[in-house]
């Protein structure tokens, strides 16, 4: 964890694709079985070594705008996200990993898991880093208040049209 410093939107910042200057950095096991530790030896950390940023009070969510926002999981690797994706008209989550637009992908009211257990107590803005997704399914509306049960991609529907 960390504070990044810069100029712009989280969003502008991360898509650069250039190193983020990062102020009281610190780090520890993603499930949180250990105590945070200082590195503060880290001064830049390069946006391809993230695997998400999260915003808590931002909103994602007015970054792409959209017909449709789709209740989605986000699977990599160990961890997961489970939020909301605004997608264009006629687009599906599936085509989450396709788009070239940017280098993060913005997750509204986000939920970090892992093993079926929320790892953040309260939902946050996330930006995804693309290249480090496995898989993205649609999700059942209520995921991100239970956990972790989630629909193969392309089962779900828009949440526009629910």
């Amino acid at each position: 964890s960390g504070r990044l410093l810069g100029e712009g939107s989280l969003a502008e910042i991360l898509d650069r694709g250039q190193p983020v200057s990062i102020a009281e950095a610190s780090w520890g096991l993603v499930d949180g079985s250990a105590p945070m530790t200082a590195v503060p030896g880290i001064r830049r950390v390069d946006p391809d070594d993230f695997l998400v940023v999260l915003e808590p009070g931002a909103s994602a969510s007015e970054l792409q705008p959209a017909a449709a926002a789709w209740d989605v999981v986000l699977d990599l690797g160990d961890v997961a996200v489970v939020g909301q994706v605004a997608m264009p008209e006629g687009g599906e989550p599936g085509d989450l990993l396709a788009d070239e637009g940017s280098r993060f992908i913005a997750i509204a009211g986000a939920y970090l898991t892992t093993g079926g257990r929320a790892l953040t107590p309260e939902p946050a803005d996330a930006f995804v880093n693309r290249s480090r997704v496995r898989t993205v399914r649609s999700a059942s509306p209520a995921s991100r208040r239970r956990g972790w049960r989630a629909f193969r991609c392309g089962t779900g529907t828009p949440r526009s049209s629910r």
